[in-house]
């Protein structure tokens, strides 16, 4: 039986009986007695019976043939939290005195308060799975609490556990007890409101000594509670005495709130009367008297100082000393803990951490929220450990179990599984996505990566340990710990392993196949869908998470291109819309002249570039003179409504008839006119989940007269992006329609033929992502012979000045002078390079080269440029029986460099051969940065990609060891925060 199974059957309901039948359950620690000298084993077994333990082993040769086996991994296994103290009962404030309650109350119970069918998943999900039921607190003498469970069945472990009472301030100066007779009567008058104590501590101490003795029989006033002569309680007794000796011949512990070394004083007096066990609540000052406690045989419920807001306590407010769980248990006196009034009261993992300032170690710490607390209600024998003979109340920690980034994965009661952090993530999720506080739908499951070094992209790395949290696709947190999600998956590669900033390929050609494809296409979408794509799956498993696809042939005008992830689901996450490069060749060839060819180009560039500019100065006019025009009109028109409000509009019921009759009327002409098959408004529904996150309505209103055709493109979906009029020709024999277009993923084919009277089957062609086929419908008929698709009007001053006609050959060069892109310059010999940097440089244009075979020659010229170099694929060159790397070289000489692999699949091995270039100069951490920050700096993406800083894309390599070395490997690869999958 898998984990995975075995989670698919977690929906078990909080009050299910006991696992019936044998359960094992591995972990690679399992803490079995928390506070024993031996209290966990390593890579250990626990089996499970009937929902009790029955051993805890490392020996596999001990566990149960054909038992179902849970293997949680590198998960930490420790016993069910139990709450020492807890909030779910006892919450009464003062004001409830106004409905006569009295101060002193030992008949009051905790498990009448108690709420069985509460929902507890949030107590569950923080490990707690068995609970104090504290009687109210606000009172000298609360009652009697109980010990709970938070799941399965039964629920209660004791229905009568200790009995409260307070020292504390809290409970000093209760209101007057009052409660009025209804109806009053002369029998039954209405009294005066009744003074109640206490007014002091040693007030407090003197009530409870004489009803004590009350309730003994040993006070003469009042009718005593206890008859000593017959052992029987006297029925006509007030009920707290009658509850208070029943309690006192129990000899169940009494439980006293104290803080102050006066209080824990006075209620080791007390008990010392009573002659009862202590159970001390508080404990800031027990530190003072450990010797004396532990004498007594006292427990200390410690309330840690965890402030979840910031309450104003005032200067008297004193924290414990930092020594007081040290003293307590140095003296032998037994420590649980508890989250204190100012936190919620089911964070035990945190106050048992907290616990560890103040003197506890690990073991005890742990033990304070388990096996101690346990024993101090009463339920040792039952729960807060895994010995045999235990209730199978465990749970199951992701990580060590006091670590601050840990957190529960599932938890356990008698064996059975009533609470996992997938569920619930997933329950959550779908409560927020029906509220529609989440958009699109349930978030991403947050993911938690561990490993003994950082590399961030930006200094040097974060040794020791450290976590990278990732979250709908992107790095939230990073750096020695993260903030726990609840739900987050744990991936902890162990201390040796390196995570860095996922690989960027400056050049190479994955996807494009072996086609001539248009270079000015925008290339992004080719790796839409490439998360379940063979060949992308495998450069990304390489390590390599962004690549920029740059087509084996660069025009003149340059080749517009992105930067891709190699692993995106949909074409919205392929690739980095606000960043584009331009690549240019000047390799080869008559340099001159290329150079010369290019300086025209982008002078054409840049005239094409102030048409545009010139256009949004004029647009920018117009629709500033639109907004103050249509506000004039809204207030004319408003004031023209008043005045026929105010006149009364006359009846138009003549010429409404008279419209309908001509309506008919042409109605009835239409119907004799010939249907043409083409004409009309035609409406397509294009799906496609690489490229479209949701289908698309697409309106076609086309006209033909004879072989020439026209047709007016739009959507619905896109009505602010306006409308698309071309040109296209019509084969009557076939009644086929063709149109095509330049667009900027290059030449589109659109080839539709009329299969069925108002039905088109459609194929639309682009050159460099394939063909589509689609269907089409008229909705709207147009009869032959009919006008034209309507001429466009005469432009009136006013009207919006319509855009320049573009370009696509020159929108590469438009998105330079825009600085929207970086120019990218293939060159090798010095002449290239210098011609490229001062070519580019005399237009204000960043460039970089790629190649750079000599660079090495201009290397000084680069610098004072900033200019960069993309190395590869020759990361290691011979000359004159010398190895070297050009890219230690120029690293040497101040460049900033690069890398590309000029490849499809082969891009995957960079790692590999830069880690080989290290044997000839270049310093594994020079080589990262050049895959990483280095590469994403040239091209000013460092806020998304190449760095790991919150915000930045979810790009991240978990390496087995140091990167770059040949001794370690990739482990794994997350693109745009989801794990590539094996190819």
């Amino acid at each position: 039986m898998t984990l995975a199974a075995a989670l698919a059957l977690a929906a078990a309901p909080q009050d299910a009986p006991p696992l019936q039948g044998t359960l094992v359950v591995r972990a690679a620690r399992i803490w079995h007695d928390p506070g024993a000298a031996q209290p966990y084993l390593d890579d250990a077994w626990l089996v499970v019976r009937d929902g009790r333990v029955v051993a805890v082993t490392s020996d596999a040769a001990q566990i149960p043939p054909f038992a179902p086996v849970l293997d949680f991994g590198d998960a930490v296994i420790v016993p069910g939290l139990v709450a020492a103290d807890s909030a779910l009962t006892g919450a009464q404030t003062a004001q409830r005195f106004g409905e006569g309650q009295r101060a002193l109350g030992a008949d009051r119970r905790a498990l009448d308060e108690f709420d069985a069918y509460a929902e507890q998943s949030a107590a569950l999900g923080r490990g707690l799975t068995s609970v104090y039921l504290s009687p109210p607190r606000m009172y000298l003498v609360g009652g009697r609490g109980a010990v709970v469970k938070l799941a399965g069945a039964p629920r209660v472990l004791l229905p009568e556990a200790d009995l409260r009472v307070s020292l504390a301030a809290e409970a000093a100066n209760p209101p007057d007890y009052f409660r009025p007779p209804i109806p009053p009567t002369s029998e039954n008058p209405l009294r005066p409101a009744e003074k109640q104590p206490p007014t002091s501590r040693a007030g407090a101490l003197l009530v409870l000594r004489e009803t004590a003795a009350a309730a003994r029989g040993l006070a003469g006033a009042g009718a005593p509670a206890w008859d000593a002569d017959s052992g029987t309680i006297n029925p006509g007794a007030p009920a707290h005495l009658r509850a208070l000796a029943e309690y006192l011949q129990s000899k169940a512990p009494l439980r006293v709130a104290a803080d102050s070394s006066g209080e824990v004083a006075g209620a080791l007096d007390l008990a010392a009367a009573w002659q009862v066990p202590l159970v001390i609540v508080g404990g800031r000052e027990a530190g003072v008297h450990a010797e004396r406690l532990a004498r007594a045989g006292a427990v200390v419920v410690f309330e840690a100082p965890l402030f979840q807001s910031l309450p104003e306590l005032g200067p008297d407010w004193k924290a414990p000393e930092g020594d007081t769980l040290a003293r307590l248990r140095a003296a032998g006196v037994p420590v649980a803990v508890s989250s204190g009034r100012y936190a919620h009261w089911s964070l035990l993992l945190e106050a048992a951490a907290a616990a560890m300032a103040y003197g506890l170690d690990e073991n005890d710490a742990l033990a304070a929220v388990t096996s101690s607390a346990a024993r101090a209600l009463g339920v040792g024998d039952r729960v807060g450990a895994l010995r045999p003979g235990c209730d199978a109340d465990f749970v199951v920690l992701q990580g060590a179990a006091l670590a601050p980034a840990g957190g529960v994965q599932s938890v356990y009661v008698a064996g059975v599984p009533v609470w996992d952090q997938e569920q619930a993530a997933s329950a959550a999720a779908g409560a927020a996505a029906r509220r529609g506080d989440v958009e699109g739908g349930a978030p991403e499951q947050a993911v938690i990566l561990r490993a003994g070094t950082l590399w961030t992209g930006d200094g040097p790395p974060l040794r020791g340990g450290a976590e990278v949290l990732l979250r709908n696709g992107r790095v939230e947190a990073l750096g020695a710990s993260v903030p726990r999600v609840p739900g987050a998956r744990v991936l902890d590669a162990g201390p040796e392993a390196h995570l860095t900033p996922g690989l960027i390929d400056l050049r190479g050609v994955l996807g494009l196949g072996p086609q001539n494809l248009d270079p000015q296409a925008t290339l992004g979408a080719l790796a839409a869908g490439s998360r379940t794509r063979a060949d992308w799956q495998a450069v990304a498993r390489g390590g390599v998470t962004s690549m920029v696809i740059v087509p084996r042939t660069i025009p003149g005008e340059g080749a517009r291109v992105q930067v891709l992830k190699t692993a995106a689901e949909d074409a919205p996450a392929a690739y980095i819309a606000e960043r584009e490069l331009v690549y240019f060749n000047l390799v080869g060839g008559d340099r001159a002249a290329r150079a010369e060819e290019l300086r025209k180009t982008l002078e054409r560039g840049k005239g094409y570039f102030e048409q545009w500019e010139q256009w949004r100065a004029k647009h920018a006019q117009w629709a500033q003179g639109k907004s103050a025009k249509e506000g004039t009109d809204r207030d004319a028109a408003e004031a023209a409504l008043r005045e026929r409000l105010a006149q009364g509009e006359k009846k138009e019921e003549k010429k409404e008839e008279v419209k309908e009759e001509k309506e008919e009327g042409a109605r009835e002409e239409e119907g004799k006119k010939e249907v043409d098959p083409i004409n009309g408004l035609w409406e397509a529904e294009v799906e496609d989940a690489r490229f479209l996150p949701e289908p698309v309505t697409l309106h076609a209103r086309l006209h033909h007269e004879g072989e020439k055709l026209k047709g007016v493109f739009s959507s619905p979906d896109f009505e602010d992006q306006g409308s698309v009029e071309l040109d296209g020709t019509y084969d009557a024999a076939a009644k086929a329609v063709r149109f095509q277009l330049e667009t900027q993923f290059g030449t589109v084919g659109i080839q539709g033929t009329v299969d069925a009277p108002d039905h088109m089957l459609i194929r639309v062609e682009v050159a460099a992502f394939g063909a589509w086929e689609f269907e089409a419908n008229r909705i709207e008929v147009e009869e032959a012979g009919a006008a034209p698709v309507a001429a466009r009007k005469a432009r009136k001053p006013d009207d919006e000045p319509p855009p320049p006609k573009r370009d696509w050959r020159l929108e590469a060069i438009r998105t330079l002078f825009e600085q929207r892109a970086v120019a990218m310059v293939l060159a090798e010999r010095p002449d290239e390079i210098q011609a490229a940097v001062e070519l580019f440089g005399s237009f204000k244009i960043p460039v970089h080269v790629v190649g750079g075979g000599m660079a090495h020659e201009v290397a000084d010229l680069l610098r004072e440029r900033n200019v960069g170099v993309v190395l590869g694929p020759d990361f290691v060159r011979r000359e004159e029986n010398r190895e070297y790397a050009p890219a230690a070289e120029l690293r040497a000489r101040g460049v900033r460099v690069a890398f590309q692999s000029a490849a499809a699949t082969g891009a995957r091995f960079l790692p590999n051969a830069l880690a080989l270039a290290a044997r000839s100069g270049l310093a594994p951490e020079q080589a990262l940065e050049g895959l990483t920050s280095g590469a994403a700096r040239m091209l000013g993406l460092e806020q998304r990609i190449g760095v790991l800083a919150p915000g930045c894309d979810g790009d991240v390599v978990l390496w087995s060891g140091p990167p770059l070395d040949l001794r370690s490997r990739v482990i794994t690869v997350f693109v745009n925060g989801k794990e590539v999958p094996e190819p």
